[in-house]
This record gives C-alpha cells, structure tokens and sequence, in this order.
C-alpha cells in the first residue's frame, strides 16, 4: 500500500496487529487502518459500487509447499468462506495469489494477469484475478513496464517531456495541453480524473 500513489481514501485491514502496528508509522494522506478479520469488514462494510477492493490473502496450501508464510494463516475452508464474500460484493476486485484449482474454478470468468515474484523459494508465478477488465485508465503509472530498467526509462522520459513543457512560454504551453486535450487519443474521462486528482491534492 505505501509503494502505490496515495488514493483520497485507503483503507487497509489485517487480523494481525503487528502489520497493523509497522503501518501506523505510514506517511500516507488518507490511510485508515483496521486491525479486524478482512471477511467480517468486508461483509459489513456499505459499498457504494466505485471502491477498489484488491485482497491478498495467505497462499492456499497447496501452493506453499509445506512453508509457513504468515503468522495467521487460511485453511482451505477460509479461502471458500473469503471467495463467498468477494463473489458477492459490489466492487471492483482484484485478489492475488498463485494458481490453484479451487481459485481458477470460482474465478472463472474473470480477468487473468501473470507476473513473476520473487519469493523466499525463489521466483515463482503469480497470478491476479479482476472482474473488471483491464484498461489503459490506470490510478498509478509509475509501475508500467517490464523491468526496472524499463520503468526507469519511461519515469525519465515523462519527466523530460514534463519539463520541456513547463519551460514553454505560457502560449505555446497552453496550446500544446490543449492539442492534447483535444486529440481524438486521449478520453475526456481521463482528463477528468487528472483533473480531479489534481484539485484533491493528489499528484499523478
């Protein structure tokens, strides 16, 4: 959560107080924090059909290999019962974890990214599951690309472009952004949300 661009609102929820404890000292505009069981939260909590519910649960275990991950850890009768919630939920969701049948069975339909991550056995398939489909419209940009190296060349190109713009005198500034604005590529929905964004004092 605190590697990602702050939301006007986050809200994080663990069972154990000690992830609750480490991120108490978290800088973050907006972070609320729960120190409850994330099924009870999210079965009481009033969605309103715009929140953003992304779950990392423990792995199941079948996938760990006879390794203890966490200090509070899920049976398989936990992850049915955290599946049954989710299913019901009015909200976007994006959940993260490794293969698995009973997963891949209960999600079927849903959106499927893999990534590779790098564990304590070593690097290892991931996958993220959505029931919403992935866009380009994206809260943070900062993570695109497929390596650090590729990160950091986009970071550097986007702040290059970002200062020879700002150094433009205003006219030409101004009608660079409103070329842009105006481009049949770029969604007014987009410009929108930067906008607001912007106005909450949260910076892109």
């Amino acid at each position: 959560m605190r590697n990602k661009r702050p939301s006007h609102i986050s809200i994080g929820v663990d069972i154990d107080p000690k992830v609750i404890q480490a991120a108490n000292v978290w800088d973050i505009p907006g972070l609320m924090l729960h120190n409850t069981d994330a099924l009870d939260f999210l079965a009481d909590y009033p969605f309103k059909g715009r929140e953003l519910v992304y779950v990392d649960p423990p792995y199941i275990a079948a996938t760990k290999k006879n390794r203890r991950y966490y200090r509070y850890e899920y049976t398989d009768e936990d992850h049915c019962r955290l599946l049954d919630v989710l299913l019901k939920l009015n909200s976007r969701i994006m959940i993260s974890g490794y293969s698995s049948a009973l997963y891949d069975q209960a999600l079927q339909g849903w959106e499927v990214k893999e990534l590779i991550n790098i564990s304590h056995a070593g690097p290892r398939r991931e996958r993220i599951w959505a029931n919403f489909k992935f866009s380009p419209d994206l809260h943070d940009y900062a993570p695109i690309g497929g390596s650090f190296r590729e990160r950091e060349r986009i970071r550097r190109k986007a702040s290059r472009w970002a200062n020879k713009l700002a150094r433009l005198p205003e006219l030409e500034r101004r009608a660079v952004l409103a070329a842009l604005i105006q481009s049949s590529d770029i969604e007014p929905a987009f410009v929108e949300r930067l906008l607001v964004d912007r106005s909450r004092g949260v910076a892109s």
